[in-house]
């Protein structure tokens, strides 16, 4: 038997549609749901975090400089998601 994995429980509600098709990728895949979601958001959420790390503490105080900067580091993180993709399809 496998070793026990740390996870956390949560509770969440969705739409009719995604439930469906959720459990449609999860049975094909023969996954978990909860693995699947794991999945699908623990890059997407690692991708946000790295976003948000971008932005200052005041947004007030952005300047111009910061928006050109930040735009930067959003389009890396885009253009890293995107390789990561390309990578996972050979």
């Amino acid at each position: 038997m496998g070793a026990a994995m740390n996870v956390k429980k949560l509770s969440f509600s969705l739409s009719p549609e995604t439930a469906e098709r959720l459990e449609r990728v999860s049975g094909y895949l023969q996954v978990s749901k909860s693995a699947l979601v794991d999945q699908l958001l623990s890059g997407a959420t690692a991708d946000m975090c790295s976003a948000l790390d971008l932005l200052p503490n005041n947004p007030e105080n952005v300047t111009e400089g910061d928006m050109v900067r930040l735009r930067g580091g959003s389009v890396a993180i885009v253009q890293s998601r995107i390789d990561d993709l390309k990578e996972q399809l050979k």
